[in-house]
């Protein structure tokens, strides 16, 4: 794990970003991304005790969940009745579904998880690894 705490106490001291890095184990660019966004929320090294790496990896460089939230599922009625017709297999629908995602919001989903979710919703015919 990166040492923030560490990289913001050795920039107090006015070290160069190569001696922050080979002091804390990281590259210098991990040094250089976690000043510059310090930098920009305002964190200064003295720190609070409370504020451990991982505080301060969620401050700096917090998770972004919206984009799961955003994703939606295909429409398994009509896939099954698209693979009932003639010329249609599962690879056709699944760059079908992503072509049409992509195009109108810009999320997709895979297609490994789109057959692991449609294997679920038939288990009687599962799909072929082989997409």
């Amino acid at each position: 794990m990166t040492q923030y705490r560490e990289i913001l106490r050795l920039n107090s001291l006015d070290l160069s970003e190569r001696s922050i890095a080979a002091s804390a184990g990281v590259s210098r660019n991990t040094v250089s991304k976690v000043l510059k966004r310090a930098k920009e929320l305002n964190i200064s090294w003295p720190l609070d005790h409370d504020m451990t790496d991982s505080v301060l990896e969620e401050m700096l460089f917090p998770k972004d969940n919206k984009t799961s939230k955003q994703k939606r599922l295909p429409d398994f009625d009509y896939i099954r009745k698209e693979l009932l017709r003639n010329g249609v297999n599962k690879k056709l629908l699944c760059l079908k579904h992503w072509v049409s995602d992509t195009i109108k919001s810009g999320a997709t989903i895979p297609s490994l998880q789109i057959k692991s979710i449609f294997a679920r919703f038939t288990p009687e015919t599962p799909l072929s690894p082989s997409l």
